[in-house]
């Protein structure tokens, strides 16, 4: 007779090993530390042939099915994620939707233990080395400000990492019932460092924001107000409508003062993004718009920080609205189930989105990996 509960665990456990190689090998390739970029390919695809093999294991019991809800979404997901792929000529599409599908049966505590501990162990080997001399990362100014990395490819991109790793952390003190006062002071000089140090504003803002999250994330404002439990549910549309507002805007009025000094706060995203959206327009289902700019204009320095923007320029309109949807559906079960501080953390990501592209990474945003976890083993869908 099968052992049920075993085979879960092992299937648990090939997740969280490719979960760790993968966060492993993204992370550092995000870093000058000197590893060959074959290291990193051979990790990636190691643990996605892992997490494929840990999905078809997820259907080894009868007892192990899986709902017809559940079905349909997961086709569609895969299906616009390998569209988007194939368009776009990126494989990041398919790598997320199959880490997304691979945390199903997982314990998601588990899995943000695993990201803190990969993550800072990233951070560890990548400012070790870059203080012997190692990791050396060239000298970025804004503003007449130098902003440090410590080795790392973008000061945004690392306080960003950060963020999600005191995220995480919280989210696991909070379900583990641990003290949180003492974190305060912690988030005030992590947050001042990514703000004077590595002068990243936003993420320097999300860190501040986990101030008043550990002290009232059990206030009875998340449980009766209907107003804040509407503005959770739809925060991610809320965030990507802001967007295109902005942008649409800045479109039709680009000598206008406001708008050319918010676009130089945001270090002139605005700007990159009016201009792909002059170029290249919208896109349901995904294009190349990154090579196809290298070769028309000879020019490699143009980027979309916009996470949302990156939907809607490269990965395509239809994924993102999907996205979208599966984020009301899942924030509405969180709060019925009394998951407030998950339907907080993942307000947070998505502001992290507005200016910072890395919303739609798992190696940044772990919380992507919650959906399943969270859901199949409190509700059924």
């Amino acid at each position: 007779m099968i052992n049920r509960e075993k085979i879960y665990l092992d299937a648990e456990s090939l997740f969280l090993l490719a979960l760790d190689l993968f966060l492993f090998a993204d992370i550092m390739d995000h870093t000058y530390f000197p590893m060959p970029s074959e290291i990193n390919n051979t990790l990636e695809l190691i643990s996605v042939v892992l997490v494929i093999i840990k999905i078809l294991w997820d259907f080894k019991l009868k007892e192990n099915f899986i709902s017809l809800s559940s079905f349909i979404i997961l086709t569609i997901f895969i299906s616009l994620s390998i569209l988007s792929a194939l368009n776009v000529r990126n494989v990041q599409p398919i790598i997320t939707a199959i880490l997304i599908m691979g945390a199903r049966k997982v314990d998601f505590l588990k899995i943000l233990k695993h990201f803190a501990i990969v993550a800072t162990f990233c951070l560890s080997i990548t400012f070790t080395a870059y203080f012997l001399g190692i990791a050396n990362s060239p000298v970025l100014v804004r503003d007449g400000v130098i902003r440090y990395t410590f080795g790392y490819k973008w000061p945004t991109d690392l306080a960003e990492l950060i963020t999600f790793i005191l995220m995480s952390e919280l989210y696991i003190c909070i379900h583990q019932k641990k003290r949180l006062s003492f974190r305060i002071p912690i988030y005030v000089i992590v947050g001042l460092f990514s703000y004077y140090i590595i002068n990243a504003r936003l993420a320097s803002i999300a860190i501040f924001i986990l101030i008043p999250v550990s002290l009232f994330y059990n206030s009875k404002i998340f449980q009766k107000s209907k107003l804040v439990k509407s503005i959770l549910v739809l925060f991610m549309p809320i965030c990507v409508l802001l967007s295109i507002f902005l942008v649409t805007l800045y479109t039709r009025f680009p000598k206008s003062i406001f708008l050319v000094n918010l676009d130089n706060l945001l270090s002139y995203r605005l700007y990159l993004e009016v201009t792909g959206v002059k170029l290249y327009g919208y896109t349901i289902f995904g294009q190349n718009i990154v090579d196809d700019y290298i070769v028309r204009f000879h020019n490699s320095w143009f980027y979309i920080d916009s996470s949302y923007y990156i939907f809607l320029l490269e990965y395509g309109i239809a994924l993102l609205i999907f996205l979208c949807m599966m984020y009301i559906v899942f924030v509405k079960r969180c709060l019925q189930i009394q998951e407030h501080i998950l339907a907080i953390m993942l307000s947070i990501s998505c502001i992290i989105g507005l200016v910072a592209q890395v919303w739609y990474l798992p190696e940044y945003n772990i919380f992507l990996l919650s959906f399943f976890p969270i859901i199949e083993n409190k509700l059924k869908i």
